[in-house]
Parts: C-alpha cells; structure tokens; sequence
C-alpha cells in the first residue's frame, strides 16, 4: 500500500470500521485511489476512491457489477464518508458528527 491509498484508507475510518460498518472484505490499493467492495447495497457493491493530486480533490466511483452507475467529482477529503452514506444508504460510523 503507497501512501496516497493509505491516506484515504485512514480519512474512511480505517480497514477495520469499513470492514465493520460496510461488510467490506476486499481492499485494492493503487498509486491514487482505494477501491473497496460493500454488502448491504443492493444498487452499488464496489466503491472506488481516486485521489486527483492537480486539484487535492478525489472523485468516488460507484459500481454494480462491472458496470459504473453513478460517481461524484470534486470532493472534499471530509465530505468523503457523507457522500457515500448519502449514495450507499449504509452509514459509516455509529455516531453522526
């Protein structure tokens, strides 16, 4: 793992509270994005996050399958986790900030 998939690993909670609060069992990590598989979506069931280093933005992709059903541009590393609870319906920490 390099440490821009590091760094968006820990802005999601970490492998244990994705694994915890996402069903998730798979991790793949890449020079600038994490992707990571969900249970409990019947819409979406892989997320990949991408970090874009031009802007220090990222960019959210969401797939059913293969295929790419949806998918969020310009994010703020803190509107990270309520842009997926918001796309997922799954929420990413017992307690709301």
């Amino acid at each position: 793992m390099n440490t821009v998939s590091a760094t968006i690993l820990n802005q999601l909670g970490g492998s244990g509270k994705l694994k915890a609060m996402l069903g998730t069992s798979t991790l793949l990590y890449g020079n600038n994005f994490l992707t990571f598989n969900l249970k409990g979506c019947r819409k979406i069931n892989l997320v990949k996050v991408i970090y874009l280093p031009a802007s220090d933005l990222y960019q959210i992709d969401y797939y059913k399958g293969q295929n790419l059903v949806a998918f969020d541009e310009s994010v703020f590393c803190g509107d990270l986790k309520p842009m997926i609870e918001s796309r997922t319906g799954l929420l990413m920490s017992l307690t709301r900030k």
